[in-house]
């Protein structure tokens, strides 16, 4: 196997620089930055990722950089965007990780601890207005555009880093979910803790996203802890300790609580699948291209007519026809299965992954980007922490 002292070092840095490196300064969203971002992880990738090429990984790699450069040359539009190809390209280096065959010491837990401790310290702050917090975040993590940062953390959204309450709730489930297996692994009650404590984030986020997320996360709680009856115990004590205190202690949650309206959330025109998908949504001059135009992709082109986020599915069809998004898929698919060694966490994570594309292209998100080699890594440690302690 391949075996580096410092593994846990280049994983961890994946992790932590794709959690939270800057997207602005005072507010003002600083481009260059996603740049810099791509040069760093090319570094990282060709100095000390292992890579192992086969023919659906070449296959899929070509395909995606190919049909964007050549929609691009055939597209009707004139006006470029190459400032997103960089996300394309490295998500299509990822094809090439040979993850499985790295071995990281346990420090990689103390890093994905301190992660984990900085996301639940930023969303605890937006929930209780701690405004040395939410001052930090806002000047160094609006992205997208100027006021949607400010937006969520003036409504309590937890969004962190993420900007968005969509991406947030990924990442916070995905958080959930790996303390939770953590905890299963080694039963430190650290682990559950934070597990309660991402489902407190994902509580006070309110979204389409974070409530589909909340099912899952209760049942693949109680899926996996099936049988032991302490676990289900400690995380419902920790649970009971964590909700009263924030519920006695601000009147503001208190009134949070009271105006969570499920039907406003499940039936918004301007979110979740109705916001996105039905008729007059903002996707649908998009679809409408798409379906009057199959053979005419844009590649790497811009129309102001046009809608380039909110589906990871529409976007890939507009850019590069069926061949780009089945490339990515398929890349995705063969990236996590070949590399997780357990295959029902590999089908897990891909099925995660895939769902959340319905409602945005997470795959081309930069700190997806740099997190997916850390989450195959660290799933395989705690695998392999398990057997060797056995």
């Amino acid at each position: 196997m391949y075996k580096e002292k410092s593994a846990h070092f280049v994983y961890s840095f994946l992790l932590l620089f794709g959690l939270f490196s800057p997207t602005s300064i005072n507010e003002v969203i600083q481009n260059q930055f996603y740049i810099f971002s791509s040069l760093i992880f090319l570094v990282v990738f060709i100095g000390f990722v292992p890579k192992k090429m086969s023919s659906t990984s070449v296959l899929c790699f070509l395909a995606v950089n190919i049909s964007l450069l050549l929609f691009t040359i055939t597209s009707p539009f004139t006006e470029l965007t190459l400032g997103i190809f960089p996300n394309f390209f490295i998500l299509s280096l990822l094809f090439f990780c040979d993850l499985k065959t790295v071995t990281v010491s346990r420090g990689i837990r103390s890093f994905f601890l301190l992660a984990s401790a900085v996301l639940i310290i930023f969303g605890l702050g937006v929930i209780l207005q701690i405004k040395t917090i939410t001052d930090f975040i806002l000047s160094f993590y609006s992205s997208s555009y100027e006021t949607l940062l400010s937006r969520m953390i003036a409504v309590l959204k937890p969004v962190g880093t993420f900007a968005t309450h969509s991406v947030s709730a990924l990442f916070m489930f995905l958080f959930f979910f790996l303390n939770i297996y953590a905890y299963q692994k080694n039963k430190k009650p650290i682990y559950i803790l934070f597990s309660v404590l991402f489902l407190i984030m994902l509580f006070f986020i309110r979204s389409n996203t974070s409530i589909f997320y909340l099912g899952i996360a209760f049942f693949l709680f109680f899926y996996l802890f099936r049988q032991g009856k302490k676990s289900i115990i400690l995380f419902s004590i920790l649970a009971t300790v964590v909700i009263y205190f924030l519920m006695s202690n601000y009147s503001l949650l208190n009134d949070t609580i009271d105006n969570y309206d499920f039907s406003t959330i499940f039936d918004s025109n301007a979110n979740g699948l109705n916001g996105r998908y039905a008729k007059g949504s903002i996707l649908k001059p998009t679809i409408d291209y798409i379906l009057n135009n199959p053979f005419s992709p844009i590649g790497l082109s811009y129309s102001p007519n046009l809608y380039y986020t909110d589906s990871g599915f529409i976007l890939y069809l507009l850019r590069g026809s069926i061949i780009l998004m089945v490339a990515i898929y398929i890349g995705v698919f063969k990236l996590l299965y070949d590399n997780i060694l357990n295959k029902k966490l590999a089908l897990f994570v891909f099925f995660i992954i895939f769902i959340f594309e319905i409602g945005y292209p997470i795959l081309i998100n930069f700190r997806m980007l740099f997190f997916l080699p850390f989450l195959v890594i660290l799933l395989n440690h705690l695998d392999n922490y398990l057997y060797v302690k056995s």
